[in-house]
């Protein structure tokens, strides 16, 4: 890959960081920065910025900058939006020869208009009766290329780049099925179900982009059963299909000035336990709610080393 001389030069002199990792969020109208400091007993948030996503290589050049971060690891995690994701059957060959088995199938179902593809794939922790299948996430090779340009050129030294479901399961620390319950403010509700660290079901809920906006009453005109019939079938499928026990605790997180009244409308209508998103990171004086912490898991992966989605590019 080529840099220019302003890119190695601030390569070779960035100073070591005194952060353990940074983390990227790339969504569709934001991105968000944060950077964590972890000891043997503690990984805690200390600094976080969030931006409109245009122009984000020259925002994150100019955060690292006036924060001193320095070289840090870096992880990268990129919305659910901003990607595709595909179920294949599994091929019958070595582990090795996995990935470019799948080439003919990724492309075909990307279809033959689409920009050539960067993709990687995991196995589901469990399969529906009868299939072998795996997850395959992909993304244009371009993209990925101006995301490591641009970690590249802020001075940051990039670790991994995963995809929102992912880096979110990084954060959950409970060996019992929970339901995630995660959305920025307009845009769509994204559903999780992790257990012991693994994703088992993902899901984008459309049709609900406004919540956040809406008040009480218009909260009990019809909106909340229509959502909670949606998480039910989600929670349906992950018990019939997925032939896992019933899920008792959704960790929720709602942009949202009524995200309390949206929390206890849901514990009444489904009778389930509502927590607010709660993880491993410990919390400064940042709000909460307005975190993406899809971000936090990205950084969280590049400081525990947890391998990458998406392959290099060559």
């Amino acid at each position: 890959m080529r840099i220019g001389w302003r890119q190695f030069i601030k390569s070779k002199f960035q100073s070591r960081s005194t952060y353990s990792a940074v983390g990227i969020s790339l969504a569709v109208d934001t991105v968000s920065f944060c950077a964590l400091t972890s000891s043997a007993d503690n990984t805690a948030l200390v600094l976080y910025h969030q931006a409109p996503i245009g122009r984000w290589p020259q925002v994150l050049d100019s955060w690292v900058s006036e924060n001193n971060i320095g070289a840090a690891d870096c992880g990268v995690s990129i919305a659910t939006q901003l990607h595709r994701s595909y179920q294949v059957e599994k091929p019958s060959v070595q582990p090795g020869e996995i990935h470019k088995a799948l080439t003919w199938s990724v492309q075909e179902m990307a279809g033959s208009d689409t920009p050539e593809l960067v993709f990687d794939y995991y196995d589901p922790p469990v399969q529906t009766s009868g299939a072998d299948n795996l997850n395959v996430v992909a993304l244009p090779k371009t993209e990925l290329e101006d995301i490591i340009n641009a970690v590249i050129n802020a001075g940051l030294s990039l670790k991994s780049v995963t995809v929102e479901d992912l880096a979110i399961c990084d954060l959950i620390d409970t060996d019992d099925a929970v339901m995630t319950m995660l959305q920025r403010a307009g845009e769509e509700i994204q559903l999780t179900i992790v257990r012991q660290g693994k994703l088992y079901f993902s899901r984008s809920l459309k049709g609900f982009e406004n919540l956040g906006s809406f008040s009480i009453e218009e909260l009990q005109m019809g909106v909340m059963d229509s959502l909670t019939v949606q998480i039910q079938r989600s929670m349906d499928y992950f018990e019939s299909q997925l032939r896992q026990a019933p899920i008792r605790t959704i960790l929720m997180n709602i942009e949202s000035v009524n995200s309390q009244a949206i929390a206890d409308q849901i514990e009444s209508l489904m009778r389930v336990d509502v927590r607010p998103f709660s993880c491993k990171i410990s919390g400064t004086d940042i709000n909460q709610e307005s975190v993406d912490f899809s971000c936090l898991g990205a950084a969280y992966a590049a400081i525990e080393g947890i391998p990458v989605v998406a392959r290099p590019v060559k």
